[in-house]
Protein backbone atom coordinates (compact mmCIF):
# COMPACT_ATOMS: atom_id res chain seq x y z
CA UNK A 1 0.00 0.00 0.00
CA UNK A 2 1.45 3.55 -1.02
CA UNK A 3 -0.73 5.61 1.98
CA UNK A 4 0.55 8.73 3.32
CA UNK A 5 3.59 7.97 5.34
CA UNK A 6 2.13 10.47 8.03
CA UNK A 7 -0.76 8.66 8.60
CA UNK A 8 -0.79 6.80 11.86
CA UNK A 9 -3.27 4.34 10.98
CA UNK A 10 -0.86 3.75 7.12
CA UNK A 11 1.14 1.04 8.70
CA UNK A 12 -0.23 -0.54 11.52
CA UNK A 13 -3.59 -1.14 9.47
CA UNK A 14 -4.26 -4.00 7.06
CA UNK A 15 -7.71 -4.10 5.37
CA UNK A 16 -9.21 -7.15 3.33
CA UNK A 17 -12.52 -6.35 1.88
CA UNK A 18 -14.98 -9.12 1.07
CA UNK A 19 -17.12 -9.90 -2.00
CA UNK A 20 -19.85 -8.45 -0.81
CA UNK A 21 -18.07 -5.20 0.25
CA UNK A 22 -16.35 -5.36 -3.33
CA UNK A 23 -19.24 -5.59 -5.03
CA UNK A 24 -21.44 -3.18 -3.03
CA UNK A 25 -18.83 -0.26 -3.09
CA UNK A 26 -17.13 -1.23 -6.43
CA UNK A 27 -13.91 -0.64 -5.52
CA UNK A 28 -11.47 -1.93 -3.09
CA UNK A 29 -10.88 0.17 0.47
CA UNK A 30 -7.19 0.08 -0.39
CA UNK A 31 -7.27 1.60 -3.89
CA UNK A 32 -9.78 4.20 -2.44
CA UNK A 33 -6.97 5.03 0.08
CA UNK A 34 -4.05 5.19 -2.57
CA UNK A 35 -6.72 7.65 -4.62
CA UNK A 36 -6.64 9.88 -1.86
CA UNK A 37 -3.66 9.77 -1.21
CA UNK A 38 -2.74 10.81 -4.46
CA UNK A 39 -5.57 13.58 -4.42
CA UNK A 40 -5.17 15.28 -1.76
CA UNK A 41 -1.35 15.74 -2.31
CA UNK A 42 -2.21 16.73 -6.05
CA UNK A 43 -4.64 19.64 -3.47
CA UNK A 44 -2.08 20.33 -1.55
CA UNK A 45 0.47 21.14 -4.56
CA UNK A 46 -2.03 23.29 -6.12
CA UNK A 47 -2.82 25.83 -2.84
CA UNK A 48 0.82 26.12 -2.70
CA UNK A 49 1.43 26.82 -6.87
CA UNK A 50 -1.70 29.37 -5.99
CA UNK A 51 -0.16 31.01 -3.53
CA UNK A 52 2.76 31.61 -5.35
CA UNK A 53 1.39 32.83 -8.20
CA UNK A 54 -1.25 35.16 -6.52
CA UNK A 55 1.58 37.02 -4.39
CA UNK A 56 2.73 37.48 -7.52
CA UNK A 57 -0.07 38.91 -9.60
CA UNK A 58 -0.77 41.36 -6.73
CA UNK A 59 2.68 43.13 -7.31
CA UNK A 60 2.91 42.43 -11.00
CA UNK A 61 2.98 46.07 -12.97
CA UNK A 62 3.49 44.61 -16.27
CA UNK A 63 0.10 44.42 -17.98
CA UNK A 64 1.24 41.66 -20.15
CA UNK A 65 2.44 39.36 -17.43
CA UNK A 66 0.05 40.54 -15.01
CA UNK A 67 -2.62 39.12 -17.86
CA UNK A 68 -0.96 35.84 -17.79
CA UNK A 69 -0.58 35.38 -14.12
CA UNK A 70 -4.55 36.17 -13.95
CA UNK A 71 -5.48 33.19 -16.70
CA UNK A 72 -3.15 31.24 -14.44
CA UNK A 73 -4.90 31.79 -11.51
CA UNK A 74 -7.65 31.39 -13.02
CA UNK A 75 -6.61 27.88 -13.81
CA UNK A 76 -5.58 26.72 -10.84
CA UNK A 77 -8.85 27.83 -9.20
CA UNK A 78 -10.48 25.57 -11.66
CA UNK A 79 -8.47 22.82 -11.03
CA UNK A 80 -8.64 23.44 -7.04
CA UNK A 81 -12.42 23.12 -7.60
CA UNK A 82 -12.28 19.91 -10.38
CA UNK A 83 -10.16 18.38 -7.26
CA UNK A 84 -12.33 19.31 -4.56
CA UNK A 85 -15.37 17.44 -6.71
CA UNK A 86 -13.51 14.39 -7.26
CA UNK A 87 -12.47 14.23 -3.22
CA UNK A 88 -15.57 14.78 -1.50
CA UNK A 89 -17.44 12.19 -3.09
CA UNK A 90 -14.28 9.51 -2.54
CA UNK A 91 -14.31 10.57 1.00
CA UNK A 92 -17.62 9.55 0.94
CA UNK A 93 -17.01 6.33 -0.03
CA UNK A 94 -14.07 5.61 2.10
CA UNK A 95 -16.26 6.75 5.27
CA UNK A 96 -19.33 4.31 4.06
CA UNK A 97 -16.89 1.44 3.85
CA UNK A 98 -15.44 2.14 7.39
CA UNK A 99 -18.26 1.47 9.63
CA UNK A 100 -18.27 -1.67 10.69
CA UNK A 101 -14.44 -1.50 10.89
CA UNK A 102 -12.71 0.31 13.99
CA UNK A 103 -9.02 -0.01 11.79
CA UNK A 104 -11.16 1.39 8.32
CA UNK A 105 -13.41 3.89 10.90
CA UNK A 106 -9.27 5.98 12.24
CA UNK A 107 -8.54 5.60 8.22
CA UNK A 108 -11.73 7.52 7.57
CA UNK A 109 -11.33 10.29 10.18
CA UNK A 110 -7.67 11.13 9.41
CA UNK A 111 -8.32 11.58 5.48
CA UNK A 112 -11.22 13.72 6.91
CA UNK A 113 -9.31 16.07 9.31
CA UNK A 114 -6.94 15.77 6.42
CA UNK A 115 -9.19 17.05 3.64
CA UNK A 116 -10.45 19.79 6.08
CA UNK A 117 -6.54 21.19 7.36
CA UNK A 118 -6.29 21.79 3.65
CA UNK A 119 -9.17 23.15 3.00
CA UNK A 120 -8.66 26.07 5.48
CA UNK A 121 -5.19 26.24 4.42
CA UNK A 122 -6.70 26.94 1.09
CA UNK A 123 -8.71 29.88 2.84
CA UNK A 124 -6.21 30.99 4.59
CA UNK A 125 -4.31 31.64 1.40
CA UNK A 126 -7.25 33.19 -0.30
CA UNK A 127 -7.96 35.79 3.09
CA UNK A 128 -4.57 37.08 2.83
CA UNK A 129 -4.72 37.41 -1.13
CA UNK A 130 -7.64 39.62 -0.28
CA UNK A 131 -6.35 41.69 2.35
CA UNK A 132 -3.03 42.24 -0.45
CA UNK A 133 -5.74 43.15 -2.75
CA UNK A 134 -7.45 45.51 0.14
CA UNK A 135 -3.66 46.83 0.58
CA UNK A 136 -3.29 47.44 -3.46
CA UNK A 137 -6.65 49.34 -3.63
CA UNK A 138 -5.75 51.53 -1.02
CA UNK A 139 -2.30 52.35 -2.61
CA UNK A 140 -3.56 52.97 -6.11
CA UNK A 141 -6.41 55.39 -4.89
CA UNK A 142 -3.94 57.39 -2.84
CA UNK A 143 -1.96 57.40 -6.33
CA UNK A 144 -4.75 59.16 -7.55
CA UNK A 145 -5.61 61.02 -4.62
CA UNK A 146 -2.87 62.03 -1.97
CA UNK A 147 -5.24 64.12 0.26
CA UNK A 148 -7.30 61.58 0.81
CA UNK A 149 -7.89 60.70 4.89
CA UNK A 150 -7.75 57.71 6.12
CA UNK A 151 -11.24 57.24 6.22
CA UNK A 152 -11.66 57.67 2.86
CA UNK A 153 -9.13 54.98 1.98
CA UNK A 154 -10.77 52.69 3.88
CA UNK A 155 -14.38 53.06 1.87
CA UNK A 156 -13.07 52.68 -1.27
CA UNK A 157 -11.27 48.97 0.48
CA UNK A 158 -14.43 48.17 1.69
CA UNK A 159 -16.85 48.73 -0.83
CA UNK A 160 -16.15 46.12 -3.75
CA UNK A 161 -17.92 48.43 -5.84
CA UNK A 162 -15.94 51.44 -5.51
CA UNK A 163 -16.87 52.93 -8.59
CA UNK A 164 -18.38 56.15 -7.32
CA UNK A 165 -15.49 56.84 -5.16
CA UNK A 166 -13.03 56.30 -7.83
CA UNK A 167 -15.40 58.26 -10.12
CA UNK A 168 -15.27 60.85 -7.77
CA UNK A 169 -11.39 61.03 -7.48
CA UNK A 170 -10.74 61.04 -11.06
CA UNK A 171 -13.42 63.75 -11.49
CA UNK A 172 -11.42 65.65 -8.94
CA UNK A 173 -7.57 64.69 -10.29
CA UNK A 174 -5.88 65.69 -13.60
CA UNK A 175 -4.66 62.09 -13.82
CA UNK A 176 -8.27 60.49 -15.12
CA UNK A 177 -6.68 58.04 -17.19
CA UNK A 178 -4.98 56.84 -14.03
CA UNK A 179 -7.54 57.11 -12.24
CA UNK A 180 -10.14 54.89 -14.77
CA UNK A 181 -7.25 52.30 -14.80
CA UNK A 182 -7.43 51.94 -11.46
CA UNK A 183 -10.43 51.26 -10.97
CA UNK A 184 -10.81 48.73 -13.40
CA UNK A 185 -8.08 46.70 -12.27
CA UNK A 186 -9.52 47.20 -8.48
CA UNK A 187 -12.76 45.86 -9.76
CA UNK A 188 -11.99 42.72 -11.34
CA UNK A 189 -9.38 41.66 -8.75
CA UNK A 190 -12.08 42.48 -6.39
CA UNK A 191 -14.69 40.41 -8.65
CA UNK A 192 -12.15 37.69 -8.25
CA UNK A 193 -11.60 37.58 -4.77
CA UNK A 194 -15.75 37.76 -4.39
CA UNK A 195 -16.23 34.79 -6.61
CA UNK A 196 -13.19 32.56 -4.14
CA UNK A 197 -15.04 33.96 -0.80
CA UNK A 198 -18.49 32.34 -2.41
CA UNK A 199 -16.81 29.22 -3.65
CA UNK A 200 -15.08 28.93 -0.42
CA UNK A 201 -18.18 29.31 1.12
CA UNK A 202 -20.09 26.52 -0.62
CA UNK A 203 -17.53 24.18 -0.18
CA UNK A 204 -17.76 24.64 3.75
CA UNK A 205 -20.97 24.14 2.71
CA UNK A 206 -20.24 20.96 1.46
CA UNK A 207 -17.89 19.59 2.92
CA UNK A 208 -20.63 19.64 6.31
CA UNK A 209 -23.04 18.05 4.50
CA UNK A 210 -21.00 15.22 4.04
CA UNK A 211 -19.99 15.45 7.72
CA UNK A 212 -23.75 15.45 7.88
CA UNK A 213 -24.51 12.44 5.66
CA UNK A 214 -22.32 10.61 7.62
CA UNK A 215 -23.75 11.27 10.65
CA UNK A 216 -26.65 10.43 9.04
CA UNK A 217 -25.76 7.19 8.07
CA UNK A 218 -24.22 6.54 11.67
CA UNK A 219 -27.72 6.73 12.71
CA UNK A 220 -28.88 4.85 10.19
CA UNK A 221 -26.92 1.54 10.81
CA UNK A 222 -27.62 2.07 14.98
CA UNK A 223 -31.49 1.66 13.80
CA UNK A 224 -31.44 -0.83 11.60
CA UNK A 225 -28.57 -2.72 14.37
CA UNK A 226 -31.88 -2.00 17.05
CA UNK A 227 -34.28 -3.35 14.88
CA UNK A 228 -32.42 -6.20 13.84
CA UNK A 229 -32.24 -6.28 18.10
CA UNK A 230 -35.27 -5.95 18.46
CA UNK A 231 -36.17 -8.70 15.81
CA UNK A 232 -34.32 -10.77 17.79
CA UNK A 233 -35.99 -10.70 20.82
CA UNK A 234 -38.97 -11.40 19.47
CA UNK A 235 -38.17 -14.24 17.45
CA UNK A 236 -37.03 -15.56 20.97
CA UNK A 237 -40.20 -14.29 22.80
CA UNK A 238 -42.31 -16.41 20.01
CA UNK A 239 -39.85 -19.34 20.38
CA UNK A 240 -40.14 -19.42 24.21
CA UNK A 241 -44.02 -18.83 23.49
CA UNK A 242 -44.71 -21.62 21.06
CA UNK A 243 -42.59 -24.00 23.35
CA UNK A 244 -44.73 -22.88 26.19
CA UNK A 245 -47.63 -23.45 24.21
CA UNK A 246 -46.43 -27.05 22.92
CA UNK A 247 -46.15 -28.03 26.95
CA UNK A 248 -49.32 -26.67 27.68
CA UNK A 249 -51.00 -28.57 24.96
CA UNK A 250 -49.33 -31.82 25.63
CA UNK A 251 -50.67 -31.39 29.72
CA UNK A 252 -54.02 -30.71 28.44
CA UNK A 253 -53.98 -34.06 26.04
CA UNK A 254 -52.97 -35.50 29.17
CA UNK A 255 -55.57 -34.43 31.23
CA UNK A 256 -58.32 -34.82 28.46
CA UNK A 257 -57.43 -38.44 28.80
CA UNK A 258 -57.09 -38.78 31.95
CA UNK A 259 -60.75 -37.46 31.72
CA UNK A 260 -61.88 -40.01 29.78
CA UNK A 261 -60.30 -42.15 31.37
CA UNK A 262 -62.33 -40.83 34.81
CA UNK A 263 -65.37 -41.19 32.63
CA UNK A 264 -65.12 -44.50 31.15
CA UNK A 265 -64.56 -45.77 35.04
CA UNK A 266 -67.54 -44.38 35.97
CA UNK A 267 -69.64 -45.70 33.48
CA UNK A 268 -68.24 -49.23 33.99
CA UNK A 269 -69.07 -48.81 37.58
CA UNK A 270 -72.38 -48.05 36.86
CA UNK A 271 -73.03 -51.02 34.40
CA UNK A 272 -71.72 -53.65 36.96
CA UNK A 273 -73.77 -51.98 39.89
CA UNK A 274 -77.29 -52.39 37.60
CA UNK A 275 -76.00 -55.82 36.93
CA UNK A 276 -75.56 -56.81 39.94
CA UNK A 277 -79.32 -54.83 40.97
CA UNK A 278 -80.43 -57.31 38.64
CA UNK A 279 -79.20 -60.40 39.67
CA UNK A 280 -79.90 -60.04 43.01
CA UNK A 281 -83.62 -59.18 42.12
CA UNK A 282 -84.10 -62.31 39.66
CA UNK A 283 -82.66 -64.45 42.28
Amino acid sequence: MNHDSSNPYAQTQSYEMDSYDNNAHGQDFNDLLNDMDNNLAQYSQLIRTLEQQESALVNEINGERENQLTQETNRLQAQIQSLQATIQPQLQQILNQSQKDAGKAGQAEYYKQKFAQLIKQYRTVQLDYKEKQKGEAARMYRTINPAATDEEVRDVVEDYSGKQIFAQAALQSNRRGEAQTALNEVLQRNRDVAKLEKSLQELLQLFTQVEDMVAEQDVQVQEVYQNVKVAHVDVEKGTKQTEQGAVYAKKAWKKKWWLFGVIALIIIIIVVVVLCTKLINKS
